[in-house]
C-alpha cells in the first residue's frame, strides 16, 4: 500500500512539473536586431553579467541588457514596427527602452523587416558573397571598359518611379573629367541637360521643363570622350492613381519627420515590393550615407542589386 501511495505522489508531482512547463511560455521578444555595427553585447537579468556578442536577427526580450561599445551602432525594430538605432556608447534596459516606444503607433510591416533580416544573414552565412560588396563597388568604383559607360540600372525596361528626386549613378570612364546627362523624350528630343565631375546625379523630375513629361530617356555620355560608347535608358513616372496609392501607404511607414538609417532600409523593402527599383536604390543609398561604417546595409544593397539584375 506505501508503496502504491508513493508511486501516485511521484506521479502527481512528474504531472504538475509537466503541466507547468507546457504552461509556460517562453520570454517574448521585444526587438529584433536589423543591423550592427561594432562590438555590441546582450545579457539577461538584472545582474547582467554573461554578456555576449549581438547579431543581425537576433531577438531581444524585456529582461535583457544590451551593452554598446564606442563608435558602434546597433538599429533595432520593436515588435510594434517602430525603429530605434543606438550611437551612444553605454549600457541600456531593453525594458525602458520599449516602455519609450510603448506610446508610438505601429509603423513598418513585419514582412519587410523579416525580409531585411534575412537578406542580410544569407549573404553573411556564404562564403562567396563575404566583402563582396566591398569588390563589386557600391559606391560606384567598379571598373569598366575604357570605352563605355554604364549606368547602374535594372534590367526592365522601362523603369518606373514614384518620386521625383531620381538618383543616376554609372561608372568612372578612364580620362573623362566631366559628364552629361541629357534627358529626352520619346522623339529624341532634349528636354533637359546638365553636367558633372562626380559618377551620380540627382535629376528632378518636378523641373518646368520635365514635369509635363510622364516617361523619359536618359543618356549619360563624357565630355572629355566624345567616342566613348553609352546607353539610353528608360524611366516613367507611375500614374497619378498609383503614386496616390503608393503615398498613402508611405506615410504609415515613416515615422514622423526625422527618418533614421533604418525607416531608410525598410522603405527600400517596400519599394523594391512594389516594384519602384529606382525609390529603393535611392532609399538604399540613404541608408548607407547615413551611416556609412554599418556593413549590414552594404551587403543588403548588394543583394537587392543582383536579385534584381542591376546593370553594374
Amino acid at each position: 500500500m506505501k508503496i502504491i501511495t508513493l508511486l501516485l505522489v511521484v506521479y502527481t508531482s512528474l504531472c504538475q512539473a509537466v503541466f507547468a512547463q507546457s504552461t509556460t511560455s517562453p520570454q517574448e521578444y521585444v526587438f529584433k536586431v536589423l543591423a550592427s555595427s561594432g562590438s555590441n553585447s546582450v545579457a539577461r537579468g538584472s545582474a547582467a553579467t554573461d554578456w555576449k556578442s549581438l547579431k543581425t536577427g537576433q531577438k531581444i526580450t524585456k529582461e535583457d541588457k544590451i551593452k554598446l561599445a564606442p563608435d558602434s551602432f546597433l538599429g533595432l525594430v520593436h515588435k510594434s514596427g517602430r525603429t530605434l538605432e543606438l550611437k551612444t556608447p553605454g549600457t541600456f534596459s531593453a525594458s525602458e527602452l520599449a516602455t519609450k516606444l510603448a506610446t508610438s503607433q505601429a509603423t513598418f510591416n513585419q514582412k519587410y523587416v523579416d525580409f531585411m533580416i534575412n537578406e542580410i544573414t544569407k549573404a553573411e552565412k556564404e562564403d562567396v558573397n563575404k566583402n563582396r560588396h566591398s569588390n563589386m563597388g557600391i559606391e560606384g568604383k567598379v571598373e569598366r571598359g575604357e570605352y563605355e559607360i554604364v549606368a547602374r540600372m535594372p534590367a526592365a525596361k522601362p523603369t518606373h518611379t514614384f518620386s521625383d528626386q531620381v538618383l543616376l549613378k554609372w561608372n568612372k570612364l578612364p580620362g573623362t573629367r566631366s559628364y552629361k546627362i541629357n534627358v529626352l523624350d520619346m522623339f529624341d528630343e532634349v528636354l533637359y541637360s546638365a553636367t558633372t565631375a562626380d559618377t551620380m546625379f540627382t535629376l528632378d523630375l518636378s523641373q518646368a521643363t520635365l514635369r509635363k513629361e510622364s516617361s523619359y530617356l536618359v543618356a549619360i555620355s563624357s565630355i572629355d570622350r566624345p567616342s566613348a560608347t553609352f546607353e539610353k535608358y528608360s524611366i516613367a513616372k507611375v500614374s497619378p492613381e498609383d503614386a496616390l496609392t503608393i503615398n498613402k501607404k508611405l506615410a504609415q511607414l515613416k515615422e514622423g519627420k526625422e527618418e533614421t538609417s533604418v525607416s531608410k532600409l525598410l522603405q527600400a523593402s517596400f519599394f523594391e515590393e512594389n516594384n519602384l527599383l529606382l525609390d529603393a536604390m535611392k532609399a538604399y543609398e540613404e541608408a548607407i550615407k547615413l551611416q556609412p561604417s554599418v556593413e549590414d546595409y552594404k551587403t543588403a544593397y548588394q543583394q537587392f542589386l543582383d536579385r534584381n539584375n542591376f546593370q553594374k
